[in-house]
């Protein structure tokens, strides 16, 4: 006799009781009637599991298309579902998105790595359980939970070996990422944590070393501030990455001299000075950069001094806010001014 409580495992895919709460009349375009739910299989997954259906019926499901894949309730309601068996895969763009209110155990692991936009648009799933070791093991996270309901991560989540986590949270309500949350091997974070407008204290430890793709990725954040390790020494595309933030300050010794697209870097934070360290060695664009931004007139300066030293590129477009510079920084504003092809940098002006 089969038992649910048990698990299977054929070659490395299992679950071990994946729970789930669902309501019924959640209903959006697309969605399965207001006293059904549709299970969100992919058409390349492997299944062989049995869902218990919370009223007392049960189905075994070995094919994503399978009629049984979506059930009809006697009547409207929140239903508690426990799948047991092998289960690959979850992709919920669509469909019943909005019915799915809890994970309270995903209870599985999985060989596969790359869960992009699985539960993207889940707007009622607020937080799900702490057993989360197959997530930990993700490679690809593009848009995973973007647009979900989200507003906390378990304590024990840290996605070392994710490297694509390009919209990943993108437009949640998560405040505060865990301290666990390293990001160790992040090359894509590309609008990772765009408009989670709330999200303000990022792991003290976190480095972001690995990191080339920034663009975007805090933009429009409540962070005010980064951590003291996070030199970013990898980052070569910081389009927008702190755009309409509220960061006011960068971490002492942060040189940033591999980043090459600075395009509206910081416009519209509030920063009011950068590190005497910053020199953007490698930058080719920079325009819009520091738009909205004043710097106070001795760190401009320095900033300045800083490009003309270390920058060889020529015909940059650089935007230093209303920042306004020295007579040291005219000297080093006007040899890049001058060169051939010229720079083209819009500020505050002498002082």
């Amino acid at each position: 006799m089969f038992n649910p409580l048990q698990f299977y495992e054929f070659g490395k895919r299992r679950i071990i009781g994946f729970v789930s709460t669902w309501k019924t009349d959640n209903n959006s375009t697309g969605s399965s009637a207001n006293n059904q739910v549709k299970l969100p299989l992919l058409s390349n997954g492997t299944y062989n599991f049995v869902v218990n259906w919370g009223d007392g019926i049960s189905d075994t499901i070995t094919a994503y298309n399978q009629a049984q894949t979506t059930h009809t309730y006697a009547s409207i309601g929140t239903y508690t579902i426990k799948i047991t068996g092998i289960l690959s895969s979850l992709y919920f763009p669509g469909g019943d998105i909005l019915k799915l209110i809890g994970i309270s155990s995903w209870g599985y692991t999985d060989t596969r790595t790359d869960h992009s936009s699985a539960f993207q648009g889940v707007s009622n799933l607020t937080s799900f359980a702490q057993n989360i070791d197959w997530l930990n093991l993700i490679v690809g996270g593009f848009q995973m939970f973007r647009s979900s309901g989200l507003n906390q991560l378990p304590t024990t989540l840290s996605l070392n070996l994710l490297t694509n986590g390009s919209n990943m949270f993108r437009n949640t309500f998560i405040t505060a990422l865990p301290e666990s949350m390293l990001l160790n091997s992040l090359s894509n974070g590309q609008s990772m944590f765009q408009d989670v407008t709330q999200l303000a204290v990022l792991p003290s430890n976190l480095t972001l070393n690995s990191l080339t793709n920034g663009a975007a990725m805090f933009r429009s954040t409540a962070i005010t501030s980064l951590p003291s390790v996070m030199m970013l020494n990898s980052l070569t595309n910081g389009n927008a990455m702190f755009l309409s933030s509220l960061l006011v300050s960068l971490p002492s010794g942060i040189t940033l001299n591999n980043l090459t697209n600075g395009s509206g870097m910081f416009q519209s934070a509030r920063l009011t000075s950068v590190p005497s360290s910053l020199t953007l060695q490698k930058l080719n664009n920079g325009s819009l950069m520091f738009l909205g931004c004043t710097l106070t007139t001795d760190s401009y300066s320095q900033l300045l001094i800083n490009i003309n030293a270390n920058n060889t590129n020529t015909g940059i477009t650089f935007h230093g806010g209303s920042s306004k510079y020295n007579s040291a920084g005219k000297v080093a504003r006007d040899a890049l001014t001058s060169r051939s092809p010229a720079w083209s940098i819009t500020d505050g002006g002498l002082i």
